[in-house]
């Protein structure tokens, strides 16, 4: 069974279960089936992909992270235009540009991320080995939704406009997010603290 039908039925296995417990051996299944770590070296972008996804699905519904609606017409539409959003400390930022909006909206999120997990900055995150993974689930399952709205931006940026002037940028951008995920993935998979997912 291939990665779309795995996925479906994990989807609706989440949205069908009563127990967490259950829910939690199916992501932890889904995760080291489709991890970039277990992919033929060929397939490593694509796994960072369904890493993405797979959390996702896991993730949703149990915060309040908004999910991130791109509007593709935008692109065509935005002379005279203004796209804002407020930034984690609350003050707005605003672009005339909407790819200039996707960019800095996927930043912010990909740092709200890390904000949540108090990693402070992705080299800690190395220096650390990635050992930190904080107690509260809420914590996890918050940061999975900003890195799913982070890859989100960067992916449309990449595969829609690869015009746009920042798109080595975007690639970067979409880079770290998907190792930060595929790393807080892994933890997760390694962890023996049974109360962290």
């Amino acid at each position: 069974m291939g990665f779309k039908e795995d996925y479906k039925e994990f989807i609706q296995f989440i949205n069908n279960a009563k127990d967490d417990a259950l829910v939690k051996e199916e992501y932890l299944k889904m995760a080291k089936k489709y991890h970039p770590d277990t992919a033929p070296s060929n397939c490593k972008s694509i796994y960072n992909e369904f890493m993405i996804l797979i959390n996702k699905a896991y993730s949703q519904g149990k915060t309040n992270v908004k999910e991130i609606k791109i509007e593709k017409e935008e692109i065509k539409k935005s002379k005279n235009r203004f796209y804002s959003f407020n930034d984690y400390y609350g003050k707005e930022r605003k672009f005339s540009n909407y790819l200039d909006y996707l960019m800095h909206l996927g930043i912010e999120e990909y740092n709200s991320g890390l904000l949540v997990l108090n990693y402070g900055n992705y080299e800690d995150l190395y220096i650390k080995h990635t050992k930190f993974i904080p107690n509260n689930k809420s914590f996890i399952y918050e940061a999975m939704q900003h890195f799913y709205n982070a890859a989100k931006c960067f992916n449309y940026i990449i595969n829609e406009n690869p015009e746009y002037i920042f798109i080595s940028d975007a690639r970067e951008q979409f880079e770290k997010v998907t190792r930060l995920n595929n790393d807080l993935s892994l933890n997760i998979l390694k962890s023996n603290n049974k109360e962290i997912i």
